[in-house]
């Protein structure tokens, strides 16, 4: 099974963040914000630079969530708190926010064969849509004030060589699908909830996972 497992809280990114900004940062103007003109197919560095290394050589303390079924304790980040377990266990997932006071979420985990999301499209919908759902509701129960999620460019679907972030969504697999209806839901639980979410859309240009 395809499958990047990790998911990544950290407790002070937030402040940092917004020291950086000089002033509280409007997350919606951010998520809205269009990005020049760029070539659909995009590496994905952003998942496979040290899954939240960078944070911590920035001094905030990082918690790694990963159910480890396709993963390595090898891969971990030196110096970041590993818990076993599922970005959709909402028990757990609470019990981590309240008892470490974490404030953002990275959620990278997500199933990711195209061929495979053929074959069993249940399988991606209940951890690429269900889970990340359940995990939204978790963080914003939590009082979590921003999350990242990791979604993908296959929501343009074929695209026309380039594409820009408000191109239209026209997922051609369950794969691509299951990523935008998560985003979808995402957007609405943001406005439901006032947590601030950022949705980065890329491809994996170079082949490994």
């Amino acid at each position: 099974m395809a499958r990047r497992n990790i998911t990544i809280l950290w407790p002070i990114l937030w402040h940092a963040t917004a020291a950086s900004l000089r002033t509280r940062p409007n997350w919606r103007r951010w998520r809205n914000r269009r990005p020049p003109a760029a070539p659909c197919k995009q590496d994905a560095r952003q998942q496979r630079q040290g899954g939240g290394q960078q944070f911590l050589d920035a001094g905030r303390a990082v918690i790694v969530l990963d159910d480890m079924s396709t993963g390595s304790p090898l891969l971990l980040p030196e110096g970041a708190l590993f818990v076993k377990g599922k970005a959709g266990d909402r028990t757990l997932v609470e019990r981590l926010v309240q008892s470490h006071g974490i404030e953002a979420v990275v959620h990278l985990a997500a199933s990711i064969s195209v061929e495979e999301s053929v074959s069993d499209p249940a399988l991606y919908y209940r951890n690429n849509l269900a889970e990340t759902v359940a995990l939204a509701e978790a963080a914003a129960s939590g009082g979590i004030k921003a999350m990242i999620f990791s979604s993908t460019a296959a929501v343009y679907g074929e695209g026309a060589g380039t594409c820009h972030e408000d191109d239209p969504i026209a997922a051609i697999n369950p794969y691509g699908r299951s990523k935008a209806m998560a985003e979808m839901a995402l957007k609405d639980i943001a406005a439901a909830t006032g947590i601030g979410v950022g949705i980065l859309r890329y491809f994996n240009a170079a082949g490994a996972d």
